[in-house]
C-alpha cells in the first residue's frame, strides 16, 4: 500500500515449507555391536514429533532402507534432537535417514561406525587353583568371545604389557560368545594374570587376576 491513499497491490503468496531435517551426530559416537536395543541421541535440526527413521545395515549402499524406526523407538523428540532405539547386532558402516512426517522431507543419509564388541572376562573357574607341572583345564567365564581368539598368559611378577605365553588352537576349547576353556601350566603360585584378544583387531579384555 503507498502512503496518501496511492492503492494497494494485488495479494501475492508465497509458500513456507518445513525445514528439511538434518542430522549432524549421534552420541555416543563410539558403538559397539550388541544383542540389546541401545539408545543413540541424534543431534542436528529440523525434527517434529512423527518423524521416522530408515536405518542402513552395513553393506546396504542402496537408498532403500533396511529397517525402519518409528512410534516407541523414537523419543524426547525436539527441533534439535531427538533418541531412537536401535539394535545393533553387526558391526560395519551402519547409515540412518530421518524422514519428517507429512511430507515434511528427508535428510541426508548419515553413516557411523560399528566396532566388535571388546571381550570381558568376569570369572575363572576353578576359581581356586593350585601350582602343578601339567596344563590344567580352567573355564573362562565372560562376554563377546569369538572364535580364532587367542589369550595372553602373565605369570607371577609380571605387571607389564608382555605376556609371557599366548594359548591358542587347541588349547583353547568349548568356545561360545559368554565361555570357554583354556589350558595353560601353571607351575608355581602367585598371581597369574590373563587378557583374551579377539581376531580381526576385534579387541582384547581387560587383564584379569587370579591367584595361585
Amino acid at each position: 500500500k503507498n502512503s496518501n491513499d496511492g492503492g494497494l497491490s494485488a495479494r501475492f503468496n508465497f509458500n513456507v515449507q518445513s525445514l528439511k531435517p538434518a542430522i549432524k551426530a549421534i552420541d555416543p559416537s563410539a558403538l559397539s555391536a550388541g544383542d540389546k536395543e541401545q539408545n543413540i541421541k541424534v543431534a542436528g535440526e529440523g525434527f517434529n514429533a512423527g518423524l521416522t527413521v530408515g536405518v542402513f545395515f552395513p553393506g546396504n549402499t542402496g537408498e532403500t532402507p533396511n529397517a525402519t524406526l518409528s512410534s516407541a523407538q523414537i523419543t524426547n523428540v525436539i527441533t534439535g534432537s531427538f533418541v531412537m532405539r536401535l539394535k545393533l547386532a553387526n558391526p560395519g558402516t551402519w547409515g540412518i535417514r530421518v524422514k519428517g512426517p507429512n511430507d515434511g522431507g528427508s535428510s541426508a543419509r548419515f553413516n557411523f561406525n560399528v566396532q566388535s564388541p571388546k571381550p570381558a572376562v568376569k570369572a575363572i573357574d576353578p576359581a581356586t587353583l593350585t601350582a602343578r607341572d601339567g596344563d590344567q583345564n580352567i573355564k573362562v567365564n565372560g562376554e563377546s568371545f569369538r572364535s580364532g581368539l587367542m589369550v595372553a598368559v602373565y605369570f607371577p611378577g609380571n605387571t607389564g604389557e608382555t605376556p609371557n605365553a599366548i594359548l591358542s588352537g587347541e588349547r583353547i576349547t568349548g568356545l561360545s560368545t559368554g565361555s570357554f576353556v583354556m589350558r595353560p601350566k601353571v607351575g608355581s603360585p602367585g598371581t597369574w594374570g590373563s587378557r583374551v584378544k579377539n581376531p580381526n583387531d576385534g579387541g582384547s579384555s581387560t587383564r584379569f587376576n587370579f591367584n595361585v
